[in-house]
């Protein structure tokens, strides 16, 4: 896409560098006749799984792949963008990769900028992907902290990711009392979404939100 063109993004909020990329390539935003689409599944910020939209050309984020397992990336005018920051915990190394048809995929190496990886970035990468890493540890602690989350009369979404949002009232409040005790969670008008860490830190957090809803009541 570039000056002139149009692009689509679907459900949001979600990803903010959609918005980001598209204006800095001159085109604008909007749902009328897109020359592109762009989606997250996951979704981001919620972790859901949603329909694979059937605009085409479409593009789908699937920077939390391995942590759902299913991609779009065998669909006819599907180009599918991964990175390495996620699963892989090499976000410092800017890694990321595309999944296409040859042909699409001969048209973008034409087009990104020169050098686009350093040479430090793609050994790591390199390194990492010779033994991907096994999600299913992340996966049950996500579920067991959604459970406890429950315990406290949250109710937190249903995620494929790394991570849980999840609704409540006057979220930007409580993130920053979060962060008073040292932890930080991403704030929406009505949701905080918490990333997936250990056992131990997440059951930190589950006490320190006791705290905070128990004070209002």
């Amino acid at each position: 896409a570039g000056p002139g063109d149009r692009v689509a993004i679907v459900n949001e909020p979600t990803y903010p560098l959609f918005r980001l990329a598209a204006w800095l390539a001159g085109a604008e935003v909007g749902d009328d006749q897109p020359s592109v689409t762009f989606c997250c599944r996951p979704h981001n910020p919620t972790g859901a799984i949603g329909e694979i939209p059937g605009a085409r050309p479409l593009v789908v984020d699937e920077a939390y792949y391995e942590y759902y397992g299913q991609s779009a990336a065998l669909l006819d005018e599907v180009v599918v963008i991964r990175t390495l920051s996620k699963a892989f915990a090499l976000a410092g190394a800017r890694v990321g990769y595309a999944l296409a048809g040859r042909e699409t995929a001969r048209e973008l190496n034409a087009r990104q900028a020169p050098a686009p990886v350093s040479t430090l970035s793609a050994a790591l990468a390199l390194a990492v992907l010779a033994e991907p890493p096994d999600v299913q540890p992340v996966v049950e602690e996500r579920e067991r902290l959604a459970e406890r989350l429950r315990e406290l009369g949250l109710d937190p979404l249903p995620s494929a990711a790394n991570f849980l949002y999840v609704p409540l009232e006057r979220a930007p409040d409580v993130a920053e009392l979060l962060l008073t005790r040292g932890m930080v969670v991403r704030d929406y008008p009505d949701a905080i979404r918490v990333t997936v860490l250990d056992k131990v830190s997440n059951e930190r957090l589950v006490e320190a939100i006791a705290r905070i809803l128990e004070r209002r009541r």
